[in-house]
């Protein structure tokens, strides 16, 4: 079994700190440049490792990170080549040596692809033998490994989150001889207090006459992984060789296995939890905020599947597995669960009550594309509330609404999104294309209301004029302090009476459904004259318009086109 603790931040002590870990037989020290009271403090862990060592013949190895800075003592993500490539030389000068260099946290604005490729480039320069990742899943893992050389993955793991487990993270690098190492395992002082006071824990401390933190080390070293103990003193540090010693049979296995369920995920292979003749069946209607789950699952319910949904119900997706396991437990086999379910942890959840059942578990997927789950939850607002909420609103109404909300909640939801594979154990994995209901009503032209402002806007009426009689719209994202004034502008550059909707809202990410691209103008003016989108025309000219054209199945004019 392997242990690893982090650097203590006090000078004074830090060596006896090092020094007695290292003989409680601690075989890894973990540490970060950005382990530091900000950015002009980059380094100091790593100095007081590398002082604390001096003299020392047989060091621990040491894994330090980088892709993370400390601006005003924030925590802001660079994964940057170049930032990576100075910040592992740095470290690997500030210490005796660096035998793991991991990136810190995947850096949202650049590809995951480039910093791998720059961890590798410190392997084949003979900087660091082995490169590795922290806080992934196994998306980015398998993402990762095409470009780099994976040697070990740090990830939050312990009896209080289990989602490395559940997700198949731990699976994915088991298969690959990565090495998984776990921070926060005791889950610091906010959960600490959950797991200390279980019946097993206590049990099994007093029967080896040990602390609770020592069995709960010693069972996640017999699961395979490497826990990262923060050790701040010298008894601290000596306490973690008992993990090391601590007795450990197949009676003591069992019973924290049992404890902490599911983490028997981990010993378990996933063919042998599956039931060999399902009775029934689970389904996870899942897709993106917006899809159509509510739609689709009406066809469900109509063949005699309960309906669990946490919208209806409330509370968090966890919430809904007791509901789910009673249930079943009471011979209503049938069920489907219309949730988002973006994280394999969150699915693998339902797969597992549904297997402790005997019941089989189908993944039905919403391949509905985000423009046109933005256009469904317009839809859908429009439909309840009657016009396009304000920012205000929309925090307002999602206090009692969940399906009132912006477009960053569909942002979020992509970026973080896991998409289902076969190797997560479904009975069956099926996709359905996204095919949009045909509309009804009339048709009219959308002419993008900024252009009318342009030098060529006369000549641009001109040419909507002489295509049409009929109704013609505005529509327009204000960008200065004064809406209405923008807006009669428009009207007057027109030459005659224009209805012109316009999104009165700031700048920065969108708060709102009503600036354009997004298509809630266009949609709210389809509402109020009864259109048909696919019978319109829109006339704009960037490439915002004619995705929005596209979006809404209307016919697209390049502004500079139809005025010449």
């Amino acid at each position: 079994m392997r242990l690893s603790t982090v650097a203590p931040r006090d000078e004074t002590h830090a060596a006896a700190v090092f020094r007695a870990a290292a003989g409680a037989g601690v075989t890894w020290f973990d540490t970060a440049d950005v382990y530091s009271h900000d950015d002009d403090d980059l380094g100091h862990n790593e100095r007081l490792i590398a002082r604390a060592l001096e003299g020392v013949s047989a060091r621990p190895l040491i894994a330090s990170k980088g892709g993370l800075t400390r601006p005003g003592g924030r925590w802001v993500p660079n994964g940057r080549a170049t930032h990576l490539e100075h910040a592992a030389r740095d470290s690997a000068a500030r210490l005796p040596g660096v035998d793991l260099y991991l990136l810190h946290v995947p850096d949202p604005k650049v590809k995951l692809s480039t910093s791998a490729r720059a961890l590798q480039r410190l392997v084949d320069d003979g900087l660091v033998p082995r490169v590795g990742l922290c806080n992934v899943d196994v998306t980015r893992l398998v993402e990762a490994s095409e470009h780099m050389e994976v040697s070990a993955v740090q990830v939050e793991l312990g009896p209080h989150r289990d989602h490395a487990w559940l997700s198949g993270l731990v699976d994915a690098c088991r298969a690959r001889e990565i090495d998984v190492f776990a921070h926060r395992p005791l889950g610091g002082v906010d959960k600490v207090g959950r797991w200390r006071r279980h019946a097993a824990v206590t049990a099994l401390a007093a029967e080896r006459e040990v602390s609770p933190e020592v069995v709960v080390l010693t069972w996640l070293c017999d699961l395979g992984v490497i826990p990262v103990v923060g050790a701040t003193t010298v008894e601290h540090a000596r306490a973690l060789g008992e993990a090391l010693r601590c007795p450990w049979d197949d009676a003591a296995r069992e019973a924290m296995d049992e404890a902490f369920d599911p983490h028997r995920v981990a010993r378990v292979p996933l063919g042998a939890r599956r039931p060999a003749e399902p009775e029934g069946e689970v389904v996870m209607l899942m897709g993106i905020q917006g899809a159509g789950k509510s739609t689709a699952v009406a066809d469900y319910e109509a063949r005699g599947y309960q309906r669990l949904n946490r919208d209806q119900r409330g509370g968090r997706l966890r919430g809904l597995l007791p509901a789910l396991a009673t249930g079943l437990a009471n011979g209503e086999r049938h069920w489907v669960l219309d949730n988002t379910y973006g994280h394999r942890a969150d699915r693998a959840r339902v797969r597992e009550v549904a297997w402790a059942h005997g019941a089989a578990v189908r993944c039905v997927v919403m391949d509905t594309p985000l423009e046109q789950a933005q256009v469904n939850v317009c839809l859908r607002l429009l439909e309840r509330y009657g016009h396009l909420p304000s920012p205000e609103e929309l925090a307002a109404w999602n206090k009692t609404d969940a399906q009132a909300f912006g477009p960053n909640t569909q942002f979020r939801y992509l970026r973080d999104y896991e998409p289902p594979t076969d190797d997560e154990g479904f009975d069956a994995l099926e996709h359905r294309p996204f095919v949009r209901a045909p509309m009804e009503g009339g048709r009219a032209w959308f002419v993008q209301g900024d252009l009318l402002l342009a030098p060529d806007g006369p000549a641009l009426a001109d040419a909507v004029r002489a295509r049409t009689s009929g109704l013609v719209l505005g529509y327009a994202w204000s960008r200065g302090t004064d809406p209405e004034s923008e807006r009669a502008a428009m009207i007057e550059a027109w030459g005659s009476p224009l209805e012109v909707a316009q999104c009165p809202h700031g700048g920065g990410p969108p708060r709102c459904w009503c600036r354009p691209p997004l298509p809630g103008l266009l949609l709210w003016l389809c509402r109020e004259h009864q259109l048909d989108p696919a019978r319109c025309e829109l006339v704009g000219r960037s490439a915002a318009d004619r995705k929005l054209a596209e979006t809404l199945g209307m016919t697209f004019w390049d502004s500079l086109e139809l005025s010449t």
